[in-house]
């Protein structure tokens, strides 16, 4: 039973990771094509800063699309999601940093956990990795949430909400105005990514957890029309109920 946990949670984990990349890439060549495009640090810029010339955005997007594909080949071939991994890092350094950087963050350190995992014939040890990092990417953001007076008092999730680049739903009108509800909604927040630590505990814990998360990342998704970290932050769960299983036995 625990090896054909390890090996679902295992397999689960990196076709997720691929959707998430292959959603990045796709509205990353969305973006190039778009209005918004002017927004972004040139290639000429980015190849200034760094002191060598710097592929296109287009060309990266495409370099991982080809990479996504040959994954589809050999999915066990660490050398190849390394590429993704290279080209995915190759991307970062196109926006002197990241575009969307959470995200950005998680896909890196998950991509290391699956070639690392991969290179050395242990899943069990990628499992872990990308585990451990979901689990603190939740609670350090729940403690730079706590230092602040605005997330205690819900003008914080009021910024957010008002600033959404998307149409918001009535209901969420609704709260913008509701001082009770975004206090209400803040401390939920911050709770949540404290106590999220609490989810390697127990198989049972963990999906409420999860299962909490899933919405919460869907509702932002709905808010501000983000599905990076939707895709990136799911990728992650099942490493996370891995170690929670690990533990409960």
């Amino acid at each position: 039973m625990g090896i054909l946990l390890e090996a679902d949670c295992w397999n689960a984990t990196r076709v997720l990771l691929g959707v998430a990349i292959f959603f990045q890439s796709l509205e990353e060549l969305q973006l190039e094509r778009g209005p918004q495009s002017a927004l972004l640090v040139s290639e000429s810029e980015a190849g200034a800063f760094f002191g060598f010339p710097m592929p296109s955005l287009r060309f990266l997007c495409w370099a991982r699309f080809g990479a996504l594909a040959l994954i589809l080949l050999r999915p066990e071939s660490w050398p190849i999601w390394a590429l993704l991994l290279g080209f995915s890092w190759l991307r970062s350094l196109r926006f002197l940093g990241s575009l969307n950087g959470g995200s950005d963050a998680l896909t890196h350190v998950s991509l290391m956990g699956v070639v690392m995992a991969l290179s050395l014939g242990s899943p069990k040890s990628g499992l872990y990795w990308i585990g451990v990092q979901v689990i603190l990417s939740y609670f350090l953001s729940g403690l730079r949430k706590a230092k602040g007076r605005e997330w205690w008092n819900g003008q914080a999730l009021k910024a957010f909400l008002g600033q959404s680049p998307v149409r918001v739903s009535k209901g969420v009108r609704v709260l913008l105005n509701n001082s009770q509800a975004l206090w209400m909604g803040s401390i939920a927040v911050l709770l949540f990514e404290l106590a999220f630590p609490l989810a390697a505990l127990s198989r049972s814990i963990s999906l409420i957890f999860l299962a909490c998360g899933g919405a919460f990342h869907f509702a932002v998704f709905l808010c501000f029309g983000l599905n990076r970290f939707f895709w990136v932050w799911l990728a992650g769960y099942p490493a996370v109920y891995f170690i929670a299983s690990s533990f409960s036995r």
